[in-house]
């Protein structure tokens, strides 16, 4: 008994004794190294930076990680330098945990029989193309952990061929040293590639661009351009040029980096850093915690969507299809030059517009025409001057018999004078002229609102229809990506075929809804060209309007107190509906026709009874003139001297008043004075319907306002509720608990609820420019003093109908 007690008693000290020690040994850090397989680019630059910034935060709670700054060794893209550093690292006692950054570190510690502590790889390659352990999901090689994106090569090889077509050969430019250290990746390419019913040729790349070109094939029309580490940034833009000048078509594994220099298509944004740098985090943290890294999950997931640079693709001479283009997502100009290009605002459509609308410029013609009539209408009352000459042959026997009053041939020059004293109707023309003309010009105000709303409205249209063809085009890779999975789970007897034509119908039905969705953007964009004057072919990029736009009224907020009850928003939708007709040009046009029409309807009922005067003279001189032969020549007068008749003066004039009273004229004038009498109703009764019609438009509109500002909230709600139930439904149908048809409907259900949300705003930008063109003004045009008299005006009436 008492050596039972003794040796408890030992165990108690030993185990107290060593609890200190444990503990120090606990909370030691991860000591962890880094080998590179070449001097870091800028992208794997700030990948190790952040992904040393999220293993400490990781890890923070824990044992906690600290990077050896003298153990981080540069490979200099060599393989055995590699090698001896992995080697190194392994064997050292300071170091406890590798991470090896570059597929040629990844395949080195792949080929090695044993690991003698922990490896991490987070750049490695695809086991199915190169010799890198898999089982399952994870590595299976014992201390051996590292991550890929899994499938992205023949994805990227079956999205190509979708490019450029089944039967061009692709040409795979892959670094040199990757298939030295790996000889095994040309037939597992091939074989890949013959699954697919494609021809592959590899070409092995050098460290520089000339001597990769002078590897490809001239007959080569596409490439493949797989990572190669040892091209820096300068070498791969002269080989995107290099390829640009042999009209290639080339399609970027690394992603959106390689398209901004020149490459025409990918399917990757490149490198998800954050997603890499907290999963290599994660499983430091796990390590520290003692698991195992052969058991931590390989596959990095890759978000897919094809991304065409139009411009490359315009240099080398290649036109996507339709087809392709409905589901791609397509950059052109400055996004594809990553330069800052100045991009189209909707203030700026709207000013564009006004400025350079041809419908807008010929009514200006019309406007500037009816100036005219109003100084032709001043005509009538000024002096008419007109100068005359003729030449007047006559019978000789009717000028003989005339006894020389008629000359046989004469010519006569003539100046004439018209003066009008008192012409009624021309007296009235003056005012109906002038107030036609002020009809006219509102007639333009109105037209420039239309055209100003109508530009605006089309603009957020084309945004509209570009959010529209984003989610349709994201639904359909969406589909894509289900599709391939059921295929998968199809071959391993997990589902059955029926699922995966499920799966075929749906993405037919997406592609189809984007192809729909493109045909709107692209109609859209011409629309707005048209109302802009600006080619069709080159629009701006549009800007999407921001809170503070010079466009938009007020801000919501500012008139929130007035609307938060049913009583507020009924006074200030009376102060709104009687400030729209205040400034209506609608009405004002309406009122100067009525104007017009009640003058002229005075000047007819006069004209039934007022004299017209008018004072007339002429001025002439009988240049020329042939008498004929005078029977009284033959006569004598007294003392035999022949009789002689007077000639008449070669000057003469002449000066009358004219005064015309109308007596009888058919009943014409009392019908027109009744005419006029009943076109005057009819423009007070459009007066009073247009009005009517205002306050309904500015009620309307203040209601949809209303309703659309809300709208947003809860259409963002449901769009976060169904992303999320959809998220849940993808995880639950990878893990096979979830039929095909519950994921189908949460996409569905999911891609509807982004739909709403993204058009829920535009649904209120489109409400305020209904607004503002019912109210007859558009805040763009408002000066700050006329902005904070109608908040005036506001707050005045809204404390009067307290």
């Amino acid at each position: 008994m008492s050596q039972r007690i003794v040796t408890l008693a030992t165990l108690v000290v030993l185990v107290i004794a060593s609890a200190p020690a444990h503990a120090a040994a606990k909370k030691a850090p991860l000591r962890v190294a880094v080998v590179l397989d070449g001097a870091p680019r800028p992208a794997l630059a700030r990948l190790l930076a952040r992904l040393k910034a999220e293993a400490k935060a990781v890890t923070a709670g824990g044992r906690g990680v600290r990077f050896v700054d003298d153990k981080q060794i540069d490979g200099k893209h060599d393989r055995r330098a590699i090698a001896a550093a992995n080697t190194q690292l392994l064997a050292d006692a300071d170091v406890d945990v590798v991470l090896s950054f570059g597929p040629l570190g990844a395949l080195d510690m792949a080929a090695r029989a044993t690991l003698s502590k922990p490896v991490l790889a987070p750049l490695a390659i695809d086991p199915r193309l190169a010799p890198m352990p898999r089982a399952g999901k994870v590595s299976g090689k014992p201390n051996l952990g590292y991550l890929v994106y899994s499938g992205a090569f023949v994805e990227d090889m079956r999205a190509f061929a979708q490019l450029v077509s089944k039967t061009t050969t692709q040409h795979v430019l892959i670094d040199a040293e990757l298939l030295t250290a790996a000889p095994s990746m040309r037939a597992a390419i091939a074989g890949a590639a013959a699954k697919l019913g494609l021809r592959v040729r590899l070409v092995a790349a050098g460290a520089d661009a000339a001597s990769t070109l002078a590897k490809l094939p001239s007959d080569a029309r596409a490439v493949y351009l797989a990572p190669m580490p040892r091209l820096s940034h300068a070498e791969r833009a002269k080989l995107l040029r290099g390829l640009r000048q042999r009209k290639v078509v080339t399609f970027s594994q690394l992603g959106r980096a390689e398209l901004v220099q020149g490459a025409v298509a990918t399917q990757s944004r490149g490198v998800d850093l954050l997603r890499v740098a907290r999963r290599v985090a994660i499983d430091l943290e796990r390590v520290g915690r003692g698991e195992r890294p052969e058991t931590f999950t390989i596959a990095l997931e890759r978000q897919r969507k094809l991304i065409i640079n139009l411009d490359a693709a315009r240099a080398v001479g290649f036109s996507p299809s339709w087809r392709v283009l409905s589901y791609a997502e397509v950059m052109r100009g400055a996004a594809a030059k990553g330069s800052a290009k100045a991009a189209l605002t909707l203030a700026g459509a709207m000013r564009t517009a006004l400025q350079r609308n041809l419908d807008i410029r010929a009514a200006q013609r019309g406007v500037a025409a009816g100036a005219e009539k109003v100084r032709q209408s001043y005509a009538a009352w000024m002096p008419q001057v007109g100068f005359s000459a003729n030449h007047r042959t006559i019978r000789k026997e009717s000028a003989d018999a005339s006894l020389g009053t008629q000359p046989q041939h004469a010519g006569k020059l003539a100046l004439r004078l018209d003066q009008t004293l008192f012409v009624e109707p021309a007296l009235a023309n003056i005012t109906i002229q002038k107030r036609t003309q002020r009809a006219r010009q509102h007639g333009l105000d109105t037209l420039e609102l239309d055209i100003v709303a109508e530009a605006a409205r089309t603009y957020l249209g084309v945004l509209r229809s570009e959010a529209a063809l984003t989610v349709a085009r994201g639904s359909a890779q969406l589909s894509d990506e289900n599709l391939e999975r059921a295929k998968l789970r199809n071959k391993s007897g997990d589902i059955s075929k029926s699922d995966v034509y499920r799966w075929q119908s749906q993405l037919a039905g997406d592609r189809s809804r984007a192809l729909s969705a493109d045909a709107q953007l692209r109609g859209a964009r011409a629309k707005l060209a048209q109302l802009l004057r600006l080619p069709a072919t080159n629009l701006p990029r549009l800007a999407a309007p921001q809170a503070n736009d010079r466009a938009l009224p007020p801000a919501f907020a500012t008139l929130r107190p007035f609307l938060e009850t049913p009583a507020r928003f009924r006074r200030f939708a009376d102060f709104a509906v009687a400030e729209g007709k205040r400034r209506a040009p609608e009405l004002k046009q309406l009122d100067a026709a009525i104007a017009a029409k009640k003058r002229e309807l005075v000047s007819r009922k006069r004209a039934l009874w007022l004299p017209q005067l008018k004072l007339q003279g002429e001025l002439s001189y009988q240049a020329y003139r042939v008498q004929g032969d005078s029977p009284l020549a033959n006569i004598s007068g007294p003392g035999n001297s022949p009789l002689s008749v007077p000639e008449a003066p070669r000057l003469s004039w002449y000066v009358g008043v004219g005064l015309n009273v109308p007596l009888f004229t058919g009943l014409r004038q009392s019908r027109e004075r009744d005419q006029a009498s009943h076109e005057l109703g009819q423009l007070a009764e459009q007066r009073r319907s247009t009005a009517l019609k205002i306050e309904a438009r500015i009620r309307a509109a203040l209601a949809r306002t209303r309703a659309a500002y809300g709208n947003i909230a809860l259409s963002q709600s449901a769009a976060k509720a169904a992303s999320a139930q959809l998220v849940i439904a993808q995880d639950a149908y990878a893990r096979g608990t979830v039929t095909t048809i519950t994921l189908l409907d949460a996409q569905n259900n999911a891609q509807q609820a982004r739909l709403r949300a993204t058009t829920a705003r535009f649904d209120y930008l489109e409400s305020l420019v209904e607004l503002q063109r019912a109210s007859g003004r558009f805040e763009l045009f408002a000066s700050a003093a006329q902005r904070a008299r109608f908040l005036h005006r506001l707050e005045k009436h809204a404390q009067a109908t307290r």
